[in-house]
């Protein structure tokens, strides 16, 4: 039986197709980074906190962390709204179908989010004073936004595979469920997550480098355990790339292997320039007070990043294919409104841009 796919949109596009998906795919890298910053670094700071009463540095770190925690979901939320509206106008029928499937879990998004930026705050401005709850506060605030990466990783596998909308909907027509079934969710969830961790890992050397504590060996041991919980993460991560990669249905894991150049190029070059990440930040833990290899390694792992980003469309547009390609969809240019639009972008990421300059400016409280 052949699934039913709703039509999309007949309001043309404003804008030509390729500039939509570069949009796209540019706010999502721009989405990445805090995001990664907000998921692997709570999983840090959670860690450092548990060992931060045998060890003063993890302590300190634990706080230094927490202290940045509530900014940084400020910065994923703002920036992770752009492209989530890309994909509902080029991908609507497809993202709001699965939404919809989804039901109660996608509902719960909201709160969810509103309750682990309230702890987030609790835990930057009230520190002292939660003693024995911190441990509990920290956790919970933790679990809530892994849990919320999951219930997305859930609706952007579910949205590529119309194949099995019918029974997912008929196995809980009243509430929905998450998509438990597809065996591609748990090593791309996994993927996403323990890459957050090594992305958060330079991070933590970026917060060592710039020395604003006022105490040098501590700023080297923060150096030297972020490249260490970069460089054991990413390790991992390959292994779970693997596995990632062998769960794709073959048509689509085929792209990767020869029949798209493109994609086998790009996840050729990803996969090397993962490696010179890895030796430079390698580098950077032997000599901590050297910021050369550091900045080298964070700006390898950026390119990686953009890389992903890319690969993410191209496997969009594979899984896709049989159902659906952005060539059906009517474009009608309004370029008067795409030149205010190009106004207030450049704008934004200007003050996006001073905005983390100041930050970067200030001191540890």
């Amino acid at each position: 039986m052949e699934p039913i796919v709703p039509l999309p949109d007949v309001l043309p596009l404003p804008a030509p197709l390729w500039l939509l998906e570069f949009l796209l795919v540019f706010t999502f890298i721009c989405h990445l980074v805090p995001m990664n910053f907000l998921f692997g670094g709570g999983i840090l700071a959670a860690i450092s906190h548990a060992r931060g009463s045998k060890s003063e540095n993890h302590g300190r770190l634990a706080r230094r962390l927490f202290e940045l925690l509530p900014t940084v979901i400020a910065f994923a939320v703002t920036l992770g709204i752009a492209p989530l509206l890309f994909v509902q106008v080029l991908y609507g029928q497809f993202v709001y179908s699965s939404s919809i499937l989804m039901a109660n879990a996608w509902f719960w998004v909201v709160p969810l989010l509103i309750a682990g930026y309230y702890l987030a705050y609790l835990l930057r401005f009230k520190w002292d004073s939660l003693t024995g709850m911190r441990s509990g506060i920290v956790w919970v605030m933790v679990l809530i936004f892994t849990w919320i990466g999951f219930i997305y990783s859930n609706n952007f596998t579910l949205m590529l595979r119309p194949d099995v909308w019918a029974a997912h909907y008929f196995a809980n027509p009243a509430s929905g469920q998450l998509n438990w079934a597809d065996p591609a969710l748990y090593p791309r969830y996994l993927h996403m997550l323990v890459g957050a961790v090594a992305v958060a890992g330079i991070w933590i050397m970026i917060i060592g480098l710039r020395r604003k504590s006022g105490d040098v060996a501590w700023s080297n041991w923060a150096v030297a355990y972020g490249a260490r919980m970069f460089m054991h993460a990413t390790l991992l991560n390959v292994i779970i790339g693997f596995w990632f990669l062998v769960a794709l249905p073959k048509r689509v894991m085929m792209i990767f292997m020869g029949e798209n150049m493109t994609a086998t190029v790009l996840l050729f070059a990803a996969i090397v320039l993962t490696a010179v990440a890895w030796v430079l930040i390698q580098r950077a833990s032997k000599k901590p007070d050297s910021r050369t290899p550091a900045v080298a390694g964070a700006v390898a792992l950026l390119g990686v990043l953009a890389m992903m980003a890319v690969m993410r469309q191209q496997l969009r547009t594979a899984y896709l294919a049989p159902y659906f390609t952005l060539d059906e969809l009517q474009v009608a240019p309004q370029w008067d409104v795409l030149g205010l639009f190009a106004v207030t972008l450049v704008i934004c990421l200007g003050v996006v841009a001073w905005l983390i300059k100041v930050m970067m400016r200030a001191k540890p409280a």
